[in-house]
């Protein structure tokens, strides 16, 4: 599907859980579902596109664009419109679990919940509903201590939501072939979503 001149796209099955997952920066979306998409539960998921740069401009060194947030409301929207769908939730790695997180905190809708994995938020969290963290020890980008351009991680983390669940994976670096080589990702993501 082409919604607002990027591909998006859908998978799975007319569960009434909805995930839409954002890729990280320089990635694209067919390549983060060849990833993700033996790991995900039986959910619909949209796989979404950042735009021609390849990188969603959640803040930080990305820059910060609201051009993002109202592509990802105006999916969620137009998904509602076309589905029957009761839980919206955002997953991303890396830039995009920064993108889910600053939509879950910047798009006026009741998220169900946001995982992210490999990655951090710039500004205040103001979610109320469920996270999930996974995030590796090793991971050399986006250091768990931080460096120059994210700050540490786990001070983020301790400003979410009670309930919010965060794996830390001892041994694994940044990409996403590492974190599914040090969880199993599939029983994470099933028990958050509630299956």
């Amino acid at each position: 599907m082409i919604f607002e001149g990027r591909e998006v796209i859908i998978k799975g099955s007319t569960s009434d859980k909805l995930i839409i997952a954002l890729h990280g920066g320089l990635g694209n979306a067919a390549n983060l579902q060849a990833k993700l998409e033996p790991h995900l539960p039986d959910v619909m998921v949209a796989y979404a596109n950042a735009d021609s740069s390849t990188v969603w401009k959640a803040g930080g060194k990305f820059g910060y664009s609201p051009s993002d947030l109202l592509y990802i409301s105006g999916l969620i929207y137009h998904l509602l419109d076309n589905y029957t769908i009761n839980e919206v939730y955002l997953l991303g790695h890396s830039n995009g679990g920064m993108m889910a997180y600053r939509s879950v905190n910047k798009i006026p809708y009741s998220f169900t919940g946001v995982i992210g994995i490999s990655a951090t938020y710039f500004d205040d969290f103001t979610h109320q509903g469920k996270v999930l963290h996974i995030h590796g020890l090793s991971d050399l980008m986006v250091p768990v201590a931080g460096n120059a351009d994210y700050g540490p991680l786990l001070p983020n983390v301790n400003l979410m939501p009670s309930g919010t669940k965060t794996v830390l994976l001892t041994g694994a670096g940044h990409n996403l072939d590492d974190i599914v080589a040090n969880v199993d990702l599939s029983k994470e993501i099933a028990g958050f979503v509630g299956l």
